[in-house]
Protein backbone atom coordinates (compact mmCIF):
# COMPACT_ATOMS: atom_id res chain seq x y z
CA UNK A 1 0.00 0.00 0.00
CA UNK A 2 0.87 3.40 -0.86
CA UNK A 3 3.70 2.79 -3.33
CA UNK A 4 1.64 4.47 -6.07
CA UNK A 5 -0.93 1.60 -6.85
CA UNK A 6 -3.66 4.04 -7.86
CA UNK A 7 -1.24 6.57 -10.48
CA UNK A 8 -0.25 3.17 -12.26
CA UNK A 9 -3.54 1.89 -12.16
CA UNK A 10 -4.72 5.31 -13.81
CA UNK A 11 -1.95 5.31 -16.31
CA UNK A 12 -2.82 1.50 -17.47
CA UNK A 13 -5.96 3.02 -17.96
CA UNK A 14 -5.48 5.43 -20.00
CA UNK A 15 -3.15 3.13 -22.09
CA UNK A 16 -5.44 0.29 -22.41
CA UNK A 17 -8.69 2.81 -22.51
CA UNK A 18 -7.80 6.65 -23.78
CA UNK A 19 -11.12 6.88 -24.84
CA UNK A 20 -13.23 6.31 -21.33
CA UNK A 21 -13.15 9.34 -18.77
CA UNK A 22 -12.48 8.33 -15.67
CA UNK A 23 -14.52 10.57 -13.47
CA UNK A 24 -14.19 8.80 -9.80
CA UNK A 25 -12.15 5.45 -8.23
CA UNK A 26 -15.84 3.71 -9.43
CA UNK A 27 -14.77 4.06 -12.58
CA UNK A 28 -10.88 3.52 -12.24
CA UNK A 29 -12.14 0.04 -10.78
CA UNK A 30 -14.24 -1.31 -13.63
CA UNK A 31 -11.10 -0.70 -16.17
CA UNK A 32 -8.94 -1.69 -13.80
CA UNK A 33 -10.51 -3.67 -10.89
CA UNK A 34 -9.43 -4.01 -7.79
CA UNK A 35 -8.63 -7.69 -5.93
CA UNK A 36 -9.53 -6.71 -2.51
CA UNK A 37 -13.05 -4.58 -3.83
CA UNK A 38 -16.05 -6.42 -3.91
CA UNK A 39 -17.03 -5.96 -7.80
CA UNK A 40 -19.00 -7.76 -10.16
CA UNK A 41 -15.65 -9.22 -11.43
CA UNK A 42 -14.81 -12.58 -10.10
CA UNK A 43 -11.35 -13.39 -10.69
CA UNK A 44 -11.26 -16.58 -11.56
CA UNK A 45 -12.96 -16.15 -14.69
CA UNK A 46 -10.79 -13.33 -15.82
CA UNK A 47 -8.76 -13.70 -19.16
CA UNK A 48 -5.09 -13.06 -18.79
CA UNK A 49 -5.45 -9.79 -21.19
CA UNK A 50 -7.52 -7.98 -17.89
CA UNK A 51 -5.52 -5.69 -15.64
CA UNK A 52 -6.32 -6.20 -11.75
CA UNK A 53 -4.71 -4.94 -8.71
CA UNK A 54 -3.95 -6.39 -5.55
CA UNK A 55 -1.78 -5.79 -2.45
CA UNK A 56 -1.03 -9.87 -1.97
CA UNK A 57 2.19 -10.97 -1.52
CA UNK A 58 3.06 -13.85 -4.17
CA UNK A 59 2.40 -16.67 -1.61
CA UNK A 60 -0.91 -15.06 -0.91
CA UNK A 61 -2.21 -14.43 -4.73
CA UNK A 62 -5.31 -16.28 -5.84
CA UNK A 63 -4.77 -15.61 -9.29
CA UNK A 64 -1.93 -18.22 -9.71
CA UNK A 65 1.56 -17.53 -10.67
CA UNK A 66 1.48 -17.34 -14.68
CA UNK A 67 -0.41 -14.08 -14.73
CA UNK A 68 2.25 -11.19 -15.91
CA UNK A 69 2.70 -8.66 -13.24
CA UNK A 70 3.79 -5.03 -12.48
CA UNK A 71 5.00 -4.72 -9.31
CA UNK A 72 5.70 -1.51 -7.98
CA UNK A 73 8.15 -0.53 -5.42
CA UNK A 74 8.74 2.09 -3.34
CA UNK A 75 11.21 3.52 -0.51
CA UNK A 76 9.94 1.60 3.05
CA UNK A 77 10.73 4.35 4.95
CA UNK A 78 8.50 6.68 2.82
CA UNK A 79 6.16 3.91 2.27
CA UNK A 80 5.73 3.70 6.06
CA UNK A 81 5.24 7.45 6.53
CA UNK A 82 2.48 7.64 3.57
CA UNK A 83 0.83 4.80 4.99
CA UNK A 84 1.10 5.54 8.73
CA UNK A 85 -0.34 9.25 7.35
CA UNK A 86 -3.31 7.86 5.09
CA UNK A 87 -4.20 5.39 8.17
CA UNK A 88 -4.27 8.15 10.31
CA UNK A 89 -6.35 10.57 7.99
CA UNK A 90 -8.98 7.63 7.89
CA UNK A 91 -9.11 7.17 11.34
CA UNK A 92 -7.87 3.52 10.80
CA UNK A 93 -4.97 2.55 13.24
CA UNK A 94 -5.32 0.13 15.69
CA UNK A 95 -4.29 1.20 19.28
CA UNK A 96 -2.38 4.70 19.97
CA UNK A 97 -1.49 7.08 17.44
CA UNK A 98 2.14 6.32 17.82
CA UNK A 99 4.40 6.74 14.56
CA UNK A 100 7.12 4.75 16.51
CA UNK A 101 4.82 2.10 17.29
CA UNK A 102 3.15 1.88 14.23
CA UNK A 103 7.02 1.43 12.34
CA UNK A 104 7.31 -1.47 14.55
CA UNK A 105 3.92 -3.34 13.07
CA UNK A 106 5.32 -1.85 9.84
CA UNK A 107 8.38 -3.70 10.03
CA UNK A 108 7.51 -6.93 11.92
CA UNK A 109 4.90 -7.42 9.06
CA UNK A 110 1.54 -7.29 11.61
CA UNK A 111 0.32 -5.08 9.08
CA UNK A 112 -1.35 -6.15 5.91
CA UNK A 113 -0.19 -7.67 3.81
CA UNK A 114 3.17 -9.04 5.48
CA UNK A 115 6.53 -6.73 6.12
CA UNK A 116 7.61 -4.38 3.25
CA UNK A 117 10.76 -6.60 2.88
CA UNK A 118 8.99 -9.85 2.58
CA UNK A 119 6.36 -8.56 0.34
CA UNK A 120 9.13 -7.09 -2.12
CA UNK A 121 11.10 -10.41 -1.72
CA UNK A 122 7.81 -12.94 -2.30
CA UNK A 123 7.92 -10.83 -6.19
CA UNK A 124 11.31 -10.10 -6.88
CA UNK A 125 13.52 -12.18 -4.96
CA UNK A 126 11.45 -15.71 -6.40
CA UNK A 127 10.78 -17.57 -9.72
CA UNK A 128 7.62 -16.49 -11.50
CA UNK A 129 6.68 -18.08 -14.42
CA UNK A 130 4.83 -14.55 -16.17
CA UNK A 131 6.65 -11.43 -16.78
CA UNK A 132 7.10 -8.96 -14.30
CA UNK A 133 8.24 -5.61 -14.81
CA UNK A 134 9.23 -3.97 -11.83
CA UNK A 135 8.48 -0.12 -11.66
CA UNK A 136 9.94 2.05 -8.92
CA UNK A 137 8.30 5.11 -7.56
CA UNK A 138 10.91 6.95 -7.33
CA UNK A 139 11.51 6.63 -11.07
CA UNK A 140 8.11 7.24 -12.06
CA UNK A 141 8.49 10.29 -10.13
CA UNK A 142 11.72 11.35 -11.82
CA UNK A 143 10.51 10.50 -15.10
CA UNK A 144 6.94 9.78 -15.39
CA UNK A 145 6.96 9.38 -19.05
CA UNK A 146 9.82 7.45 -19.84
CA UNK A 147 7.77 4.64 -17.40
CA UNK A 148 4.73 5.23 -18.94
CA UNK A 149 6.02 4.00 -22.11
CA UNK A 150 7.55 0.89 -20.41
CA UNK A 151 4.43 0.20 -18.88
CA UNK A 152 2.72 0.91 -22.09
CA UNK A 153 5.39 -2.13 -23.74
CA UNK A 154 4.68 -4.38 -20.84
CA UNK A 155 0.96 -4.39 -21.95
CA UNK A 156 1.61 -4.60 -25.57
CA UNK A 157 1.06 -1.14 -26.48
CA UNK A 158 3.43 1.26 -27.73
CA UNK A 159 2.56 5.18 -26.83
CA UNK A 160 4.59 7.96 -28.61
CA UNK A 161 6.44 10.60 -26.44
CA UNK A 162 3.25 13.11 -27.12
CA UNK A 163 0.62 10.46 -25.80
CA UNK A 164 3.37 9.50 -22.93
CA UNK A 165 3.11 13.49 -22.06
CA UNK A 166 -0.83 13.56 -22.69
CA UNK A 167 -1.04 10.47 -20.34
CA UNK A 168 1.24 11.97 -17.60
CA UNK A 169 -0.60 15.13 -17.51
CA UNK A 170 -4.27 13.04 -17.11
CA UNK A 171 -2.69 10.57 -14.25
CA UNK A 172 -1.82 13.89 -12.52
CA UNK A 173 -1.34 14.10 -8.43
CA UNK A 174 -4.25 16.90 -9.21
CA UNK A 175 -6.37 14.42 -10.99
CA UNK A 176 -5.91 11.48 -8.86
CA UNK A 177 -6.80 14.03 -5.95
CA UNK A 178 -10.03 14.89 -7.40
CA UNK A 179 -10.79 10.98 -7.79
CA UNK A 180 -10.35 10.26 -4.65
CA UNK A 181 -12.39 13.31 -3.90
CA UNK A 182 -15.57 11.59 -6.14
CA UNK A 183 -15.35 8.50 -3.67
CA UNK A 184 -14.80 4.50 -4.04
Amino acid sequence: PRSGNTWVRLIISRILFPEFNISSLLDLDLLVPDIHKRTRYDHRSLSKECVIKSHFSKPFNPLGNSFPVIYIVRNPVDVAVSYFNYRLKNNNLTGRNDFGAFVKRFVNGSIFPCSWQEHVMSWIGSKHEGRVLVVKYEDMVKNTTDKIADIAHFLGEEVSLSRAKAIDKYASRENMVLLEREGS
